[in-house]
């Protein structure tokens, strides 16, 4: 005969309950096993920036370090000024450089008018203005010079300011010669 046991389902109900109960505790021993851990690293991970922070107060508070804070202030303030005078310096010699009033062309003109007879001392260039000063045996080399110039089409007029006889004396030849000065503008010299 088989025995009937009434309190089967009574056991059943509490192992169940015991299981349950069981995993409810370790559940919660885990949380608070996990809540630790992370508080635990915040503190030490809060405790090691609290020391940088007062290793890098007592690098600052050093009156060596100051100074040499100072010093770097000084330096980055004149290397600003000199990168903006060098910006604005960069800025003109490009501009200068761009503006070519005297190239190969207006030379080989200059050349090709000047007669055998003239000789140059200075050539003084100034805002797109050439100013010639020589000397010359004669008036007509002068005239034919300026007369080149203009018709050179390099030169806009040609206008002789100054034209003056001197003579040279040696022992035994007397020369006359004439110092003169000419102006003339240079063609699209004005135009940048």
């Amino acid at each position: 005969m088989r025995d009937i046991n009434f309190f089967r389902s009574y056991q059943k109900n509490k192992s169940a309950k015991t299981i349950s109960f069981k995993r409810q505790v370790i559940g919660l021993l885990a949380f608070v096993v996990i809540i630790v851990a992370i508080s635990g690293f915040n503190y030490f991970r809060m405790a090691h920036i609290k020391k940088n922070i007062d290793e890098m107060q007592a690098y600052m508070t050093n009156p060596e370090n100051a100074l040499k804070y100072q010093k770097y202030l000084k330096e980055k303030e004149k290397l600003e000024i000199v990168t903006t005078y060098y910006n604005t310096v960069s800025k003109i010699n490009t501009e200068i450089e761009n503006h070519d009033h005297i190239n190969t062309k207006t030379i080989d003109a200059l050349l090709l008018t000047m007669p055998e007879e003239i000789m140059l001392q200075t050539m003084e260039i100034k805002d797109g203005i050439i100013v010639f000063q020589g000397f010359s045996e004669s008036y007509t080399a002068i005239a034919e010079f300026e007369h080149n110039l203009e018709m050179s089409g390099q030169f806009s007029p040609a206008v002789v300011s100054n034209i003056t006889n001197a003579a040279s004396k040696s022992d035994l030849v007397t020369t006359d010669f004439y110092l003169f000065s000419l102006g003339c503008k240079i063609k699209g010299g004005d135009e940048q």
